[in-house]
Protein backbone atom coordinates (compact mmCIF):
# COMPACT_ATOMS: atom_id res chain seq x y z
CA UNK A 1 0.00 0.00 0.00
CA UNK A 2 1.39 3.57 -0.90
CA UNK A 3 -0.88 6.11 0.69
CA UNK A 4 2.17 8.91 1.30
CA UNK A 5 1.40 8.83 5.08
CA UNK A 6 3.88 8.45 7.61
CA UNK A 7 2.74 5.49 9.52
CA UNK A 8 1.39 1.99 8.88
CA UNK A 9 -0.79 1.30 12.07
CA UNK A 10 -1.49 4.13 14.31
CA UNK A 11 -3.44 3.64 17.31
CA UNK A 12 -5.09 6.62 19.05
CA UNK A 13 -6.45 5.24 22.44
CA UNK A 14 -8.62 7.61 24.74
CA UNK A 15 -12.09 7.15 27.37
CA UNK A 16 -14.32 9.27 24.55
CA UNK A 17 -16.81 10.26 27.13
CA UNK A 18 -19.54 12.56 25.67
CA UNK A 19 -17.76 12.79 22.47
CA UNK A 20 -17.34 16.48 20.71
CA UNK A 21 -15.00 17.85 18.42
CA UNK A 22 -11.75 17.59 20.15
CA UNK A 23 -11.86 13.73 20.04
CA UNK A 24 -13.03 14.47 16.28
CA UNK A 25 -10.05 16.57 15.57
CA UNK A 26 -7.21 14.02 17.42
CA UNK A 27 -8.68 10.67 14.90
CA UNK A 28 -8.86 13.09 11.94
CA UNK A 29 -5.23 14.36 12.19
CA UNK A 30 -4.31 10.64 13.73
CA UNK A 31 -5.74 9.22 9.95
CA UNK A 32 -3.59 12.03 8.47
CA UNK A 33 -0.21 10.36 9.65
CA UNK A 34 -1.65 6.75 9.10
CA UNK A 35 -2.55 4.12 6.67
CA UNK A 36 -4.63 1.60 9.10
CA UNK A 37 -6.19 3.53 12.26
CA UNK A 38 -7.14 1.88 15.04
CA UNK A 39 -8.99 3.52 18.19
CA UNK A 40 -8.63 2.48 21.67
CA UNK A 41 -11.67 2.92 23.80
CA UNK A 42 -11.09 2.58 27.39
CA UNK A 43 -13.55 0.23 29.66
CA UNK A 44 -15.63 1.47 32.50
CA UNK A 45 -13.66 -0.28 35.12
CA UNK A 46 -10.38 1.26 34.19
CA UNK A 47 -11.84 4.66 33.62
CA UNK A 48 -12.66 4.46 36.87
CA UNK A 49 -10.04 3.15 38.26
CA UNK A 50 -8.15 6.29 36.55
CA UNK A 51 -10.45 8.89 37.14
CA UNK A 52 -12.69 7.84 40.57
CA UNK A 53 -15.67 7.65 38.71
CA UNK A 54 -17.11 6.02 36.17
CA UNK A 55 -17.81 7.69 32.61
CA UNK A 56 -20.91 9.61 31.71
CA UNK A 57 -21.26 7.00 28.80
CA UNK A 58 -21.14 3.47 29.08
CA UNK A 59 -18.55 1.52 26.92
CA UNK A 60 -20.77 -0.11 24.14
CA UNK A 61 -21.95 2.82 23.86
CA UNK A 62 -18.91 5.16 23.21
CA UNK A 63 -17.39 2.12 21.50
CA UNK A 64 -20.00 2.18 18.65
CA UNK A 65 -19.86 5.79 18.27
CA UNK A 66 -16.05 5.96 18.08
CA UNK A 67 -16.69 2.95 15.28
CA UNK A 68 -19.09 5.05 13.46
CA UNK A 69 -16.35 7.90 13.06
CA UNK A 70 -15.25 7.78 9.13
CA UNK A 71 -11.38 7.49 9.79
CA UNK A 72 -11.41 4.78 12.13
CA UNK A 73 -10.65 1.58 10.11
CA UNK A 74 -10.72 -0.85 13.75
CA UNK A 75 -11.98 -0.09 17.52
CA UNK A 76 -10.40 -1.96 20.34
CA UNK A 77 -10.62 -2.12 23.86
CA UNK A 78 -8.63 -0.88 26.50
CA UNK A 79 -8.47 -2.21 29.65
CA UNK A 80 -5.95 -3.61 32.29
CA UNK A 81 -3.90 -5.75 29.96
CA UNK A 82 -2.75 -3.06 27.77
CA UNK A 83 -3.33 0.70 29.05
CA UNK A 84 0.43 0.24 29.50
CA UNK A 85 1.96 1.67 26.65
CA UNK A 86 4.28 -0.78 25.26
CA UNK A 87 1.42 -3.75 26.41
CA UNK A 88 -0.54 -2.21 23.69
CA UNK A 89 2.33 -2.50 21.28
CA UNK A 90 3.08 -5.54 21.88
CA UNK A 91 -0.68 -6.89 20.62
CA UNK A 92 -1.26 -4.37 18.00
CA UNK A 93 2.75 -3.57 16.57
CA UNK A 94 1.29 0.25 15.96
CA UNK A 95 4.40 2.37 14.34
CA UNK A 96 2.77 5.68 16.23
CA UNK A 97 0.92 6.13 19.44
CA UNK A 98 -1.33 9.24 19.14
CA UNK A 99 -2.33 11.42 21.73
CA UNK A 100 -3.14 15.09 22.67
CA UNK A 101 -0.34 17.87 23.34
CA UNK A 102 -1.35 17.87 26.45
CA UNK A 103 0.44 14.81 27.30
CA UNK A 104 3.63 16.36 25.78
CA UNK A 105 6.10 16.63 28.82
CA UNK A 106 4.29 13.38 30.50
CA UNK A 107 5.80 10.27 28.95
CA UNK A 108 9.29 10.51 28.03
CA UNK A 109 10.24 7.15 28.73
CA UNK A 110 7.49 5.86 27.42
CA UNK A 111 8.17 7.47 24.32
CA UNK A 112 12.30 5.90 24.58
CA UNK A 113 10.84 2.16 24.87
CA UNK A 114 8.67 2.69 22.13
CA UNK A 115 11.25 4.45 19.59
CA UNK A 116 13.49 1.45 21.25
CA UNK A 117 10.72 -0.86 19.03
CA UNK A 118 10.35 1.07 16.03
CA UNK A 119 7.36 3.21 17.33
CA UNK A 120 7.11 6.50 18.41
CA UNK A 121 4.32 8.77 20.37
CA UNK A 122 2.94 11.60 18.44
CA UNK A 123 1.53 14.83 20.20
CA UNK A 124 -1.37 16.29 18.15
CA UNK A 125 -2.86 19.89 18.55
CA UNK A 126 -4.68 19.59 21.90
CA UNK A 127 -8.25 21.36 21.18
CA UNK A 128 -8.47 23.71 24.02
CA UNK A 129 -11.99 25.24 22.92
CA UNK A 130 -13.49 22.20 24.54
CA UNK A 131 -12.69 18.53 26.20
CA UNK A 132 -14.96 16.41 28.24
CA UNK A 133 -13.58 17.73 31.37
CA UNK A 134 -14.90 20.95 30.40
CA UNK A 135 -18.77 19.56 29.67
CA UNK A 136 -19.03 18.06 32.44
CA UNK A 137 -18.29 21.19 34.99
CA UNK A 138 -20.96 22.69 32.76
CA UNK A 139 -23.51 19.69 33.13
CA UNK A 140 -22.71 19.97 36.89
CA UNK A 141 -23.25 23.35 37.43
CA UNK A 142 -26.68 23.24 35.48
CA UNK A 143 -27.69 20.41 37.70
CA UNK A 144 -26.58 22.37 40.28
CA UNK A 145 -28.68 25.33 39.57
CA UNK A 146 -32.55 25.84 41.30
CA UNK A 147 -35.52 26.25 38.11
CA UNK A 148 -36.79 29.71 38.87
CA UNK A 149 -39.74 31.39 37.55
CA UNK A 150 -40.31 35.13 37.72
CA UNK A 151 -44.44 35.98 39.02
CA UNK A 152 -44.85 39.11 36.94
CA UNK A 153 -43.36 39.58 33.15
CA UNK A 154 -43.58 43.93 33.87
CA UNK A 155 -41.16 46.25 35.16
CA UNK A 156 -40.45 44.61 38.29
CA UNK A 157 -39.50 41.30 36.47
CA UNK A 158 -37.39 42.65 33.89
CA UNK A 159 -35.48 44.61 36.81
CA UNK A 160 -35.04 41.14 38.45
CA UNK A 161 -34.45 39.64 35.64
CA UNK A 162 -31.27 41.56 34.68
CA UNK A 163 -30.16 41.32 38.02
CA UNK A 164 -29.46 37.56 37.79
CA UNK A 165 -28.33 37.10 34.50
CA UNK A 166 -25.47 40.35 35.33
CA UNK A 167 -24.80 37.61 38.28
CA UNK A 168 -25.24 34.29 36.33
CA UNK A 169 -21.88 32.81 36.78
CA UNK A 170 -22.14 32.81 40.56
CA UNK A 171 -26.24 32.45 40.74
CA UNK A 172 -28.01 29.48 41.48
CA UNK A 173 -30.88 30.14 39.55
CA UNK A 174 -31.77 29.02 36.27
CA UNK A 175 -34.50 31.33 34.55
CA UNK A 176 -37.10 28.90 33.33
CA UNK A 177 -39.61 31.65 32.23
CA UNK A 178 -41.88 34.35 33.05
CA UNK A 179 -45.55 33.77 34.54
CA UNK A 180 -48.19 36.63 33.92
CA UNK A 181 -51.99 36.58 33.74
CA UNK A 182 -51.55 38.49 31.08
CA UNK A 183 -53.22 36.72 27.95
CA UNK A 184 -51.29 39.07 25.20
CA UNK A 185 -48.07 38.35 26.86
CA UNK A 186 -48.53 34.71 27.25
CA UNK A 187 -46.19 32.42 25.12
CA UNK A 188 -44.31 35.36 23.96
CA UNK A 189 -40.49 35.99 25.07
CA UNK A 190 -39.49 39.13 26.93
CA UNK A 191 -35.94 39.83 27.40
CA UNK A 192 -35.41 36.24 25.59
CA UNK A 193 -37.46 34.76 28.79
CA UNK A 194 -40.56 32.76 27.30
CA UNK A 195 -43.92 34.03 28.89
CA UNK A 196 -46.68 31.65 30.60
CA UNK A 197 -50.05 31.34 32.75
CA UNK A 198 -49.39 30.48 36.53
CA UNK A 199 -51.74 27.74 35.58
CA UNK A 200 -49.36 26.54 32.95
CA UNK A 201 -47.25 24.72 35.61
CA UNK A 202 -49.23 21.92 36.46
CA UNK A 203 -47.98 20.59 33.33
CA UNK A 204 -44.78 22.13 32.48
CA UNK A 205 -43.04 21.02 35.64
CA UNK A 206 -43.23 18.51 38.40
CA UNK A 207 -44.44 19.52 42.03
CA UNK A 208 -40.63 20.14 43.51
CA UNK A 209 -38.68 20.62 40.71
CA UNK A 210 -39.03 24.29 40.81
CA UNK A 211 -39.53 28.01 42.71
CA UNK A 212 -41.53 31.01 42.09
CA UNK A 213 -40.38 34.79 42.94
CA UNK A 214 -42.78 37.06 42.91
CA UNK A 215 -42.13 40.07 41.10
CA UNK A 216 -45.23 42.10 41.09
CA UNK A 217 -46.26 44.83 43.78
CA UNK A 218 -49.47 43.05 45.01
CA UNK A 219 -47.17 40.06 46.66
CA UNK A 220 -50.39 38.74 48.93
CA UNK A 221 -52.98 38.72 45.89
CA UNK A 222 -50.23 36.76 43.97
CA UNK A 223 -49.59 34.38 46.33
CA UNK A 224 -53.14 33.75 47.03
CA UNK A 225 -53.50 32.77 43.34
CA UNK A 226 -50.61 30.63 43.54
CA UNK A 227 -51.68 29.12 46.78
CA UNK A 228 -55.24 28.71 45.34
CA UNK A 229 -53.36 26.60 42.11
CA UNK A 230 -51.54 24.52 44.27
CA UNK A 231 -48.61 25.93 44.33
CA UNK A 232 -47.78 27.57 47.45
CA UNK A 233 -45.16 25.05 48.43
CA UNK A 234 -42.79 26.71 45.40
CA UNK A 235 -43.13 30.63 46.48
CA UNK A 236 -39.29 31.38 46.90
CA UNK A 237 -38.96 34.26 49.65
CA UNK A 238 -36.02 36.23 48.36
Amino acid sequence: MQSGKKYKIGYVPGVYDLFHIGHLNLIHRAKEQSEYLMAGVLTDELVEHFKGQRPYIPYAEREAIVAAVREVDEVVKVDFSNTVKMDAWKQYHYDAYFSGSDHEHDWDEEKKELQAVGSDIVFLPYTKSTSSSMLKEQIRKGAEKKRLYLFGAGRIGQRVLKELNSDNQHCKWEIAGFLDNSQEKHLTRILGVPVYRPEDLKTLEKEDEFFIRITMKNIGEAAGQLRTLGLGGNIQGD
